[in-house]
């Protein structure tokens, strides 16, 4: 990269303010009418200030979340994978474990937000219905050792993060089983996958189903909200043949450790991205 140093960078600054300043007194006069070149260079140099300084107020009111929110989230991630560790409830391989925040983007969130008068949230909502909500934002993930991302990206209403998202349950752990025989035999085929049924595929294409099955075995999920509005999804994922079965009814206690500190996690991560969003 090229480093700029101090001196460099103030002389710089220095000649956009005189440039600046310059071409707004020339468009003052009336040697400004006789060369349109000039003149529409002169407008572009003047009105750079004020365009960029528009797209910042517009960045950082629906642009992305702060940095120190994200590092918040990681944080209660990562507390969580601590808590497992130092328990010794989880009776296998702690490494493999791995916690996700998915969010719909800030500025689609700010765009159908609840605070806006019931009439207009009505009326945006008939029109963003019309199209595809936009792919989740990954905005947090924390595992021990180090694995490359599956590659999928998700939308509200497709894949088990969407469809999460879509039930909008407050506190229903939606759970699927990527290693298991049915899952298996219907990725192993285009015409399984178009057989499978919709608890399997959730409106996923078979490819992608089988980028996340070659990196996870079993997927928990909540939904993160702030007061009845989903913002988006927590994760906890265990690696492919682990011996904790994760189940809706009659689980191990060491299926249940983990539920409780999805759970905890899920509390944490809604406070931090409800005070992002104030």
């Amino acid at each position: 990269r090229w480093m700029i140093s101090g001196w460099t960078s103030r002389a710089l600054l220095a000649l956009a303010g005189i440039l600046y300043f310059a071409s707004a007194i020339y468009l003052g006069t009336t040697t400004a009418e006789e060369s349109s070149t000039l003149r529409v260079l002169c407008v572009l140099i003047v009105a750079v200030p004020g365009t960029y300084a528009l797209a910042s107020l517009i960045t950082a009111h629906w642009g992305d979340l702060p940095d120190i929110t994200a590092r918040k989230v990681k944080r209660s991630l990562q507390h969580e994978l601590v808590q497992i560790s130092r328990s010794g409830n989880y009776p296998e391989d702690v490494t493999k474990l791995s916690f996700h925040v998915w969010i719909l983007p800030p500025w689609f969130q700010r765009l159908t937000s609840y605070n806006a008068p019931k009439r207009v949230r009505r009326r945006g909502q008939v029109v963003l219905a019309k199209f595809k909500s936009p792919h989740m934002v990954k905005l947090a993930v924390f595992r021990f050792a180090h694995q490359n991302p599956s590659g999928v990206y998700f939308r509200q209403g497709a894949g088990l993060i969407g469809h999460c998202m879509s039930e909008n349950e407050a506190n229903k752990i939606h759970l699927l089983a990527l290693d298991s025989t049915e899952y298996q035999e219907a990725i192993a085929n285009d015409d399984g996958w178009e057989a499978a049924s919709p608890a399997i595929k959730h409106g996923l294409q078979r490819k992608h189903a089988r980028m996340l099955a070659d990196s996870y075995g079993q997927v928990a999920a909540l939904v993160l909200r702030d007061g009845y509005r989903a913002m988006g999804c927590i994760t906890l994922e265990l690696p492919p043949g682990a011996e904790v079965r994760l189940k809706e009814t009659h689980a191990t206690p060491a299926a249940q450790f983990l539920a409780e500190c999805l759970s905890n996690a899920k509390g944490a991560v809604e406070n931090h991205l409800t005070n992002a969003m104030e």
